[in-house]
């Protein structure tokens, strides 16, 4: 019977008196990895034939099948096997760990089907970024920021969001600030178990200013100085509300 693998990434595995003329693989379910130098222990129950312990019984791949080197070496117990890398895995390449049934123990047994184990090496957040710097928001109205987790393959892109002070304004766990009161304080968006963090300055005032825009350096200006605007010019106004569609679109998804 297969046990569950551990948090400490060790594979534990039964060996059973079956005969298996064809190889037949197991996949069990898919880990991520930070380590790009990754050593893995398989734990198996019994004691090894280690004339069986060889780099094409258990052996890495990467996704296009090329080997990654390693070597084995068996444990002074003799049932736990470490595969170490030679080669450092790549960030956001997916590799396949294989344990082969033919693999045996000192009395004969094989496994009843060799084992496939898929991982993906990863880091955690290098940068958040957010839209917005510094935002001015009316009382009684509200803001969305969106944001970003870089590298684009980090899995966990997850984001905790807070207000540095709660009087002020509040923010939702989607980046929706509400405004409580007149003042200044920063929107934090600080990565899942990282360290890694950005801020967003909001500037809640009674009334926002709003002024007459003619032309697009008057509207770029306006929009950066956390202005409203009243668009005289036609094409203006309608790159202006494009735009805003376009926002609102993002936001939603």
């Amino acid at each position: 019977m297969k046990k569950i693998l551990v948090l400490t990434m060790i594979l534990s595995i039964f060996l059973c008196s079956f005969s298996y003329a064809q190889e037949s693989w197991i996949e069990w379910k898919n880990k991520t990895i930070e380590d790009l130098d990754k050593t893995w222990t398989i734990k198996f129950d019994n004691i090894l034939d280690k004339s069986t312990i060889q780099d094409y019984y258990i052996f890495i791949k990467n996704i296009d099948g090329n080997l990654v080197n390693s070597d084995l070496f068996i444990k002074d117990d003799g049932k736990s096997v470490i595969v170490d890398p030679i080669d450092s895995f790549k960030e956001g390449e997916e590799y396949y760990l294989y344990i082969s049934n033919n693999v045996k123990s000192e009395d004969g047994k094989i496994l009843r089907k060799g084992v496939k184990m898929s991982f993906l090496r990863i880091l955690k957040a290098k940068s958040i970024v957010l839209n917005k710097e510094e935002v001015s928001i009316e009382v009684g109205s509200a803001e969305r920021l969106t944001v970003a987790v870089l590298p684009d393959y980090v899995i966990n892109k997850k984001v905790i969001w807070k207000s540095e002070n709660k009087k002020i304004t509040k923010v939702s766990n989607k980046g929706k600030i509400t405004v409580v009161s007149s003042g200044t304080t920063d929107i934090i968006a600080k990565g899942e178990n990282t360290e890694i963090e950005e801020r967003c300055k909001v500037i809640v005032i009674d009334q926002i200013p709003t002024v007459e825009v003619d032309n697009f350096d008057q509207l770029f200006d306006a929009i950066e100085n956390g202005y409203k605007v009243d668009i005289n010019d036609d094409k203006v106004k309608e790159a202006y509300e494009r735009a805003e569609e376009i926002i609102n679109e993002v936001m939603m998804i």
